[in-house]
């Protein structure tokens, strides 16, 4: 999982949490705008964030372009992607590209993701808070890559 300028630290511990109880193997921040690991961010991981390996990005493009070129897929998740969640492939070697709330994923990893996914919703707010996201993408990553 990759968190692109994801600052609150409660948003940090919770998405720590989900990403560790549905087996995510790690979690890559990026050095600018990125939630300390604090008291209040463990406290919110429920200990996750002391169970899960986090590392840290200088340069999220290369960063992200080396995993692609290993054979993982990049997938931007973000409400304005058309492509359904549900819809698709996660049986395979992936990485979830995750957005600040307010600014959402950088254009230029937009742009270098394979894939541009949503998660489908039917409210008239038609947004999710990115923990809450992130715990619905690791759910559906697990269901569909443990069949």
């Amino acid at each position: 999982m990759f968190l692109d300028g994801i600052s609150d630290v409660r948003n940090f511990g919770a998405i720590a949490r989900s990403a560790e109880v549905f087996g995510i193997d790690g979690i890559i921040v990026t050095r600018k705008n990125a939630a300390a690991i604090n008291e209040e961010a463990i406290k919110a991981s429920a200990g996750a964030l002391l169970n899960i390996p986090i590392c840290q990005a200088t340069n999220s493009t290369i960063v992200l372009k080396n995993l692609k070129r290993m054979g993982l897929t990049l997938i931007s998740c973000t409400e304005k992607a058309t492509q359904s969640l549900k819809e698709t492939e996660l049986n395979i070697p992936v990485v979830f590209i995750l957005g600040s709330e307010g600014v959402g994923i950088s254009p230029e990893l937009v742009e270098i993701s394979d894939v541009h996914i949503s998660i489908p919703q039917s409210g008239q707010i038609n947004s999710l808070n990115v923990s809450v996201a992130t715990g619905i993408i690791c759910y559906e990553w697990y269901c569909k890559s443990n069949l």
